[in-house]
């Protein structure tokens, strides 16, 4: 009879002896169980759907559907399950990707060989824990702190003097106050607006202030 109180576990994995071994590790530990295997991330999500268990052990590489785009349509799909990500990589980018997707946890295969360690992991998990396992695991949490946030305006092609314009165009400046403030002529400022628009693909004023809200660009508060 199983444990009501185990953590449940579906494991999802396109390596087979990988997948037998973490199952055949898993069944024999009191306080997991196993309920289910995958080779597929699409076999995997319908696991999920139909077994929800408490955490869902994902390969971040497999056919047809990475293990990324898995983890995100589980959280959306089953917010009741918690997903670790199991892999081989080490890339700071595989990480943010999984952890951007929802994955509750980061788990390097070579670094989780002790099935205790393991099952630590997953109770973790399963009670809402975070977890980010593997060598120079702390120097890669203080990498991504260190990153700098990403720039809404840039990353639309906004430039310095175009931020300038798209701040007071929210303060609902008209293009002559615009003039005045930045010292340019108001045919400098039409020009500034239509660029902003293009790049903001806004059609007015009105439009760009509220997309440039939206994206964090500007702050309705400026308004």
């Amino acid at each position: 009879m199983a444990d009501a109180r185990a953590v449940t576990v579906v494991v999802a994995d396109d390596e087979w002896a990988w997948r037998e071994s973490i199952v055949s590790v898993l069944s024999r530990r009191e306080g997991v169980e196993v309920l289910g295997q995958a080779e597929t991330a699409e076999d995997a999500l319908r696991l999920v759907g139909r077994l929800h268990p408490h955490v869902a052990l994902v390969d971040l590489e497999m056919p047809n559907m990475r293990g990324v785009e898995l983890t995100r349509r589980i959280r959306d799909q089953h917010p009741e399950t918690f997903v670790l990500v199991f892999t081989v990589s080490r890339t700071e980018e595989d990480v943010v990707e999984a952890l951007q997707a929802g994955a509750s946890g980061y788990l390097v295969k070579q670094d989780t060989r002790d099935p205790t360690r393991l099952c630590e992991v997953i109770r973790l998990a399963a009670d809402g824990g975070a977890v980010l396992t593997g060598h120079g695991a702390a120097e890669l949490v203080r990498r991504i702190a260190r990153r700098r946030p990403p720039d809404p305006a840039a990353e639309c092609g906004l430039t310095p003097r175009e931020r300038d314009v798209l701040a007071l165009v929210a303060r609902g400046a008209r293009n002559r106050e615009i003039a005045h403030s930045l010292t340019i002529t108001e045919q400098s400022v039409k020009n500034h607006v239509r660029s902003i628009l293009a790049k903001l693909g806004a059609k007015n004023r009105t439009e760009a202030t509220v997309i440039a809200q939206r994206l964090g660009i500007t702050r309705p508060e400026t308004l």
